[in-house]
């Protein structure tokens, strides 16, 4: 017979671990995107750099959709 506490500490850790994934994707885009804007300040004229940062915006924006989600199942 499985012990439903393991199962359940099981699921809070992956929940745990998905999480704090998420959270240090969420860090490095935002670090990336920075870089890339200041570059983008300095030349604004640059499309392809641009659309690199669009790129960023929307998985930034994704990151932190899947956050809320997370956070909302928990209460």
């Amino acid at each position: 017979m499985k012990d439903p506490l393991s199962d359940a500490f099981r699921y809070e850790f992956a929940r745990a671990t998905e999480t704090a994934n998420v959270k240090e994707k969420l860090k490095a885009l935002t670090a990336q995107r920075n870089l890339l804007f200041e570059r983008f300040l300095k030349n604004p004229a640059d499309i392809q750099l641009a659309l690199e940062i669009k790129l960023i915006d929307d998985q930034v924006a994704e990151c932190r959709e899947q956050m809320r989600r997370e956070t909302k199942g928990r209460r």
